[in-house]
């Protein structure tokens, strides 16, 4: 795993419309960051999912898709998250990069 991400959740705000003010992280790990391909996009995109990329991390429990993941300046928002084998060693999050 070659990159360091930060994992953070977010602070709801007071407000109604339930967007969060700010977020918390929760966890730094080192990760592998991978773009989808043409064709897993296009699979992607006939299931109405909008995943641009799976990150992999060593497991984070409670680790829920109201989280994002933070590289640098880049901002992955999680649509959801697996527990690769259901070992507890590795999780799988499927991103959408913001832009």
């Amino acid at each position: 795993m070659s990159h360091r991400v930060r994992i953070e959740q977010p602070i709801l705000g007071n407000d109604l419309d339930g967007i969060p003010h700010t977020w918390d992280a929760v966890a730094i790990k080192w990760a592998n960051i991978r773009p989808l391909s043409g064709k897993e996009y296009q699979q992607a995109q006939q299931m109405q999912e909008s995943t641009t990329h799976t990150i992999k991390t060593h497991f984070l429990a409670g680790a829920d898709s109201s989280m994002r993941l933070v590289h640098g300046e880049r901002i992955f928002d999680v649509e959801s998250v697996l527990n690769m084998d259901e070992r507890n060693r590795f999780t799988i999050w499927r991103c959408v990069e913001e832009t």
